[in-house]
């Protein structure tokens, strides 16, 4: 989720914001965000088990050009 809003660990919740990003990005930012480190073959289990949940439930919508590929929070 933090991810989705763009938002790093020593930031406010006010500096969160809507953008576009891909599963393989939101892999990027958490490494280099919060060091946690995920295998390149878990972009499938994030997105199953994580941003499908999210859209299922209206926080994520798929973006219309690459429905497939990004997401917008």
């Amino acid at each position: 989720m933090l991810a989705l809003l763009d938002l790093k660990d020593s930031d406010n919740w006010d500096k969160s914001t809507i953008r576009l990003i891909g599963i393989h990005d939101i892999i990027s930012f958490i490494k280099e965000n919060y060091g946690y480190v995920y295998a390149e073959n878990s972009r499938e289990s994030i997105r199953r088990q994580t941003i499908h949940q999210f859209e299922q439930a209206g926080i994520v919508e798929r973006n219309a050009d690459k429905p497939t590929d990004k997401i917008i929070f």
